[in-house]
């Protein structure tokens, strides 16, 4: 795993960690069996924000599924080949947007995937996403 130069900013720790443990988690969950796991996670100042990409070189996702994966209770495999809930890029989905952003899924079949997001660099423009409600299945 390559972790670029990350810089320091205003966000909440807990949720924010959240999201970059389910980002890497699902990079080695759907690595590539034919060449060897690599993940990156860099982040630019872009104007008033700071862009966060999580690149990998995994499965990779088809495009008409890339809103699909961010949406609560959606898996492109069944149980029975991977394990999981379909809640983990719901989650991230629902965190960035707390932050005042959205995740954005790129993505090339046999070649890997790239999550991007941004932070805003001024704490006054981040109004932090409260988990009060829980999460329900849309629809």
């Amino acid at each position: 795993m390559k972790i670029g130069d990350l810089p320091l900013i205003h966000a909440e720790p807990t949720q924010l960690g959240m999201v970059f443990q389910h980002l890497i988690a699902n990079a080695i969950k759907f690595r590539s069996s034919v060449r060897p796991l690599r993940i990156s996670n860099t982040a630019k100042k872009v104007a008033n924000t700071w862009r966060f990409l999580i690149r990998d070189n995994g499965i990779g996702i088809e495009q008409q599924y890339l809103k699909k994966i961010l949406t609560i209770f959606q898996r492109l495999h069944n149980k029975t080949e991977l394990s999981g809930d379909g809640i983990g890029l719901a989650i991230c989905k629902r965190v960035i947007s707390g932050h005042g952003s959205q995740i954005v899924a790129e993505s090339t079949p046999n070649k890997g995937s790239v999550f991007s997001f941004t932070i805003p660099t001024k704490a006054e423009d981040i109004s932090f996403l409260e988990f009060a409600e829980p999460i329900r299945k849309a629809g």
